[in-house]
């Protein structure tokens, strides 16, 4: 009798297993068709999503390598607020690049100011090391390679922000692709809604 009971136990949470996963199938089937049906009646939708994606990914990728430029160029002198100040640079643009792959396209005008912001800290360098460097008067402690790195990441990563900004905010076709890429996530967050309160 109790072994009975035992294996009845086991084959119910094996039941609902099954059903569980089953509704987890239907679920993603669902959410498949809602994002084939916008990217079938909208043309040129689908071509918007793979190329913001590649900017995003290629201007994160910017970021990253400019950060650990400026890391192990003061690696002699690195502190705490340092180490939080590079996590905070790409923390940030992470954030907003994030809520513009999510359909916000707003949010990309935050690179203008991240492009701006590199752009003046290399024409400082420009202006003020760079000089400095060339003819002598300031001699460092290591070499001077990884500054040299530093400026180049920093120019490249300002050149990818604006023409990031540019791209997802300046340009009408990209605007209204963005509104419905998040006119979709949207209708694919309540369908996940709706499906997890039926599962509760």
């Amino acid at each position: 009798g109790l072994s009975s009971f035992s294996m009845l136990n086991y084959f119910q949470k094996d039941l609902k297993r099954g059903v569980r996963l089953m509704q987890q199938l239907d679920l993603q089937d669902e959410l498949c068709r809602t994002r084939q049906r916008f990217l079938k009646k909208h043309s040129g939708m689908e071509q918007y999503l793979r190329r913001e994606k590649a900017l995003l990914l290629v201007l994160m990728l910017f970021v990253c390598a400019h950060k650990l430029s400026v890391l192990f160029a003061a690696s002699s002198e690195l502190t705490v607020s340092g180490l939080i100040g590079a996590m905070l640079g790409i923390g940030l643009p992470a954030f907003f690049a994030l809520a513009v792959y999510s359909g916000r396209w707003q949010y990309g005008l935050f690179f203008f100011l991240l492009g701006g912001y590199l752009a003046f800290d290399l024409f400082d360098f420009g202006v003020t090391t760079l000089p400095r460097l060339l003819n002598g008067s300031l001699v460092l402690a290591g070499s001077p390679l990884w500054l040299y790195c530093l400026a180049l990441t920093e120019a490249l990563c300002a050149a990818v922000s604006f023409f990031a900004a540019c791209w997802l905010t300046l340009v009408p076709k990209n605007r209204t692709f963005a509104e419905l890429a998040r006119r979709m996530n949207i209708e694919c967050g309540r369908i996940a809604r709706e499906s997890g309160q039926q599962d509760g």
